[in-house]
């Protein structure tokens, strides 16, 4: 394991490193507005076309859509994103056509070029947690926040919620899937932790953080996959993950986890799924290197934010400020990422990494 001055060297290089979104919002889909596009992505995702009485289309049915889909997509479009008029149907249809033509496959956008997309149309500086919250039960279990942090309150509950009590004072902490930075601010700020890696997948993401975050000491923000970083081997006594899990190769997520994080070190874990992957989980936990310690189902919490969110925080949050997009976009957007899924729970982990190399 490095010393803390080779450690700091290294994040200070990676975290400087020169990025560049994946993709630009003026070369996705002209010659419709960046908003546009995300309103027909939005369509599709959310299969709206139902509300025209159409049946939702995969990307690679669109090409023998009938009219009255292009009809009912132009309408919606032009509605949300500020026309108050139907976008003319051909204009809407020859701009997909020519983008599904250069961008064969299933989904013409990956994972990630979706997220960049997003983040860079809701690229407010202030939206710095974007999971799916935590609800206490009991109001006396929350905590105390500053005036700024009281419109994230339920983001930042979900890492109070996962890390509890524990102590990072003068620790060195990797925040995988850091998003936009929130969760490296709560373990800088509110844990004290003494260095922190805020790795993510989406470039767009990483450039946001650093931006949002750049006077703060200590914490650095760099581009890696959740199975491949570029930090070095046994250098860390934590890893968190929060709202993310459930999008990584777990057994390569868990393998690379364990090479990162000292012997006895531990690894907080938040994420969504269904029952089978919380089976595969466990499965995956001791091959990997690892000993499951804590497991706990918060579902209700996470559900009850959600509601608290929808029906107050969203609507609070899009008013108070001048945004980039109209406020529909806010509200549609959240609508395809906190779309409920049947059989859906929401769990936290703790694991303490065994002194055995990971198989």
């Amino acid at each position: 394991m490095p010393p803390i001055g080779e450690l700091k060297e290294v994040l200070e290089r990676l975290g400087s490193a020169s990025l560049s979104h994946e993709i630009e919002l003026d070369k996705l889909m002209p010659p419709l507005t960046p908003e546009q596009v995300m309103f027909c992505f939005l369509f599709v995702q959310l299969g709206m076309a139902e509300r025209f009485g159409e049946k939702p289309l995969r990307f690679t049915e669109m090409p023998g859509a009938p009219d009255r889909f292009w009809k009912a997509m132009a309408l919606h479009v032009g509605a949300l994103s500020g026309d108050f008029k139907p976008l003319p149907p051909s204009y809407l249809k020859d701009a997909w056509l020519r983008f599904l033509k250069e961008r064969p496959g299933e989904e013409p956008l990956s994972l990630l070029e979706y997220y960049s997309l997003a983040a860079q149309l809701l690229s407010d500086r202030d939206r710095i947690f974007i999971n799916h919250g935590y609800a206490f039960l009991n109001p006396a279990d929350e905590p105390a926040l500053a005036a700024w942090e009281e419109p994230w309150r339920l983001g930042i509950q979900l890492y109070h919620k996962l890390l509890g009590a524990h102590d990072f004072t003068g620790l060195d902490v990797v925040d995988m899937a850091c998003g936009r930075g929130g969760g490296s601010l709560y373990l800088k700020q509110r844990k004290n932790a003494r260095l922190v890696a805020g790795v993510d997948a989406v470039r767009t993401h990483v450039l946001l953080a650093r931006e949002a975050h750049a006077s703060l000491e200590g914490v650095y923000f760099l581009h890696g996959r959740a199975e491949e970083t570029p930090l070095p081997a046994g250098a860390f006594d934590a890893l968190i993950a929060v709202d993310a899990v459930f999008h990584f190769p777990l057994r390569e997520f868990l393998r690379e986890a364990h090479r990162l994080v000292k012997p006895g070190g531990r690894c907080f874990l938040n994420s969504w799924g269904t029952p089978t992957w919380y089976m595969e989980l466990e499965g995956a936990v001791e091959s990997c290197g690892w000993r499951l310690e804590r497991a706990e189902d918060i579902t209700t919490g996470t559900l009850l934010a959600r509601e608290q969110w929808q029906t107050h925080g969203l609507f609070s949050w899009v008013r108070l400020q001048p945004r980039k997009c109209r406020p529909e976009i806010y509200i549609e957007f959240d609508r395809v990422v906190m779309k409920p899924v049947d059989g859906r729970h929401y769990y936290n982990f703790q694991l303490t990494r065994l002194d055995e190399q990971a198989g």
